[in-house]
């Protein structure tokens, strides 16, 4: 089915613009949400600002992708490597479907390496003062409060899972 969607323009290919609207299309069809459209489109549209989409799609290589990642960094020298992933992940999607459909050489786009962000925990004290049972006259919300705590803790579910 896929090849059916892979149409040649001349003997150069296509552009990264004619490819992606197949993509683009092709997700539409596949009934991929809105959000997850709306994604590939504002990661493309970024990786476009840097590589224009009126290049062929065979112009893009892991020096092109790695050369992104520069320009990502330059242009916000705040960025978080999980940002550049993320990022990386959409573009990875999209690119190895042209791949897949003969648009461009095969390579591979490699994820940068993350350090993990150690997040803080509570101290004894403060451990202590969360598990301590509420007194019988407290209010609804501080003992709705108290059991919840022990639930997360003693189940071990997230937040989200309690939620919903």
């Amino acid at each position: 089915m896929r090849k059916i969607i892979s149409m040649q323009t001349g003997k150069n290919g296509l552009t990264l613009k004619e490819a992606f609207e197949g993509f683009i299309c092709e997700k539409k069809v596949l009934k991929l949400s809105e959000a997850t459209i709306a994604s590939y489109q504002n990661r493309f549209k970024d990786f476009t600002s840097f590589f224009p989409a009126d290049n062929l799609c065979s112009d893009v290589n892991s020096t092109i992708i790695f050369k992104f990642i520069e320009f990502m960094q330059t242009r916000n020298p705040d960025i978080k490597t999980v940002t550049i992933n993320t990022n990386l992940r959409h573009l990875r999607a999209i690119f190895y479907s042209f791949m897949e459909l003969g648009h461009m050489e095969r390579f591979d786009i490699k994820m940068l390496k993350c350090e993990k962000d150690l997040i803080e925990t509570y101290t004894e004290a403060e451990l202590e003062r969360l598990l301590k049972k509420p007194k019988k006259n407290c209010s609804f919300a501080e003992y709705r409060t108290w059991v919840m705590i022990c639930y997360l803790l003693g189940t071990g579910n997230r937040l989200h899972t309690v939620l919903y």
